[in-house]
C-alpha cells in the first residue's frame, strides 16, 4: 500500500507477522559487540553524530537508542566517545519510563522499517528530543534507480514500512526538524522547535 498524501509504502496489516513472530526473528539477530564488522556498521551512525555533537559543544550529551534490539552495541560505541546512552526496546528493554525523558540525541538504526505507525513513533521521538536535539535514523531507502519488486531488503517480513524522498520529506516538515547530515543510509535531523 501507498500513501497518497505522503507516498509511505507499507506492507498491508493482514501481511504483517504477529509481535510474537516478529520476536522470534528478532532472537535470531546476531549483534555481537565483539563483531568488528557490526561494529563498523553501526560507525555510520555514531561517527556523524558524534562530530555534530562536538560542533554543537556537547562533548558528553545524553541520548536514546531508540529499538536497541537483543544486545545493545550502539551504546557502547558512544560512551567510548564520550556520551551517555540509554536503551529502549520494544521486546529487549520495554523501559516505557525512558520515553519520559528528553535528550539530546536519539538514535534508531534499522528501526523505521520496522515500524506499523510511524506516525505515533515519531511524535513520541520528538516529544523526548530537548531544543535542537539530533534524530538519527539509519535505513534503506528505495530511490528512482529501485526495482522495487527485486529489492533485497523486502526479503526480511518485519520490514513493513518503506520511505520514499516525498515520505521523509512530510516527516522533517511535519515536526519542524531541519536535515543536518545525510548520507546513503543515514539521516540526521535536528529539532528546531
Amino acid at each position: 500500500m501507498q500513501c497518497n498524501h505522503c507516498q509511505l509504502i507499507q506492507v498491508p496489516p493482514t501481511q504483517r507477522y504477529s509481535s510474537t513472530d516478529e520476536k522470534a526473528l528478532y532472537d535470531l539477530h546476531q549483534n555481537d559487540p565483539n563483531d568488528t564488522g557490526y561494529r563498523d556498521f553501526l560507525t555510520q551512525v555514531s561517527k556523524p553524530l558524534h562530530a555534530l555533537l562536538v560542533a554543537a559543544g556537547k562533548t558528553s550529551a545524553q541520548g536514546l537508542d531508540f529499538g536497541a534490539g537483543p544486545g545493545p552495541v550502539l551504546p557502547s560505541l558512544l560512551q567510548s566517545l564520550g556520551h551517555r546512552c540509554e536503551v529502549y526496546d520494544l521486546y529487549y528493554a520495554p523501559k516505557l519510563e525512558r520515553l519520559q525523558h528528553s535528550y539530546d540525541f536519539i538514535c534508531a538504526t534499522e528501526v523505521f522499517e520496522h515500524l506499523a505507525q510511524p506516525q505515533h513513533v515519531m511524535q513520541q521521538l520528538h516529544a523526548c528530543l530537548n531544543p535542537n536535539g539530533l534524530l538519527a535514523v539509519m535505513m534503506q531507502r528505495p530511490d528512482e534507480q529501485t526495482n522495487f519488486a527485486t529489492w533485497g531488503y523486502l526479503n526480511d517480513p518485519t520490514h513493513i514500512s518503506f520511505y520514499t524522498e516525498t515520505a521523509l520529506h512530510w516527516l522533517r516538515n511535519h515536526w519542524k526538524l531541519r536535515e543536518v547530515f545525510r548520507s546513503r543510509n543515514v539521516i540526521i535531523w535536528q529539532n528546531n522547535n
